[in-house]
């Protein structure tokens, strides 16, 4: 016998559309709202500091970057800054980090529902097609190309 049929939430084989019913039917409304689930784009943007879902900032005064791991304390930077120096761990994380903080955003093609994590605001399939015409800027690309925003994050 498998696991899932030893346990008290066996689900029997059923079709993708009952599959997704069962699922959502045990999801709690206060969770989504609170885990910050967008139902009209279909996003799930938790709050940086969720119990469950959330993601560490660097300790690091004024970064706002997040951390890789549960034990980590710092973000990649700040830690090969950390390593660079000869400062002991509660003084370095005193001096601010002086980084430009990091907004998690959407991309700015209209209607493209993925991250952009370029600094040209551009997620990173829209960022690869502006780069075939790298002499124009963001904004130039948009007006002269006018992209349509794509129906998923990809791969």
């Amino acid at each position: 016998m498998s696991y899932l049929s030893q346990s008290r939430y066996r689900v029997d084989a059923v079709s993708p559309t009952q599959d997704i019913d069962v699922l959502r039917s045990r999801l709690r409304t206060t969770f989504l709202t609170e885990a910050g689930w967008d139902p009209d784009r279909l996003i799930l943007a938790p709050p940086r500091h969720h119990p469950l879902l959330g993601v560490l900032e660097c300790a690091v005064t004024g970064c706002s970057t997040g951390v890789r791991s549960r034990g980590a304390d710092l973000c990649g930077s700040c830690y090969r800054r950390y390593q660079a120096g000869d400062l002991p761990f509660d003084a370095f994380i005193t001096i601010a980090s002086n980084k430009p903080p990091l907004r998690e955003r959407f991309c700015l093609v209209t209607g493209c529902p993925r991250p952009s994590g370029q600094r040209s605001g551009l997620c990173g399939s829209h960022q690869a097609n502006r780069l075939k015409h790298s002499e124009w800027t963001v904004q130039e690309w948009l007006t002269r190309t006018q992209p349509t925003g794509y129906s998923s994050f990809g791969k």
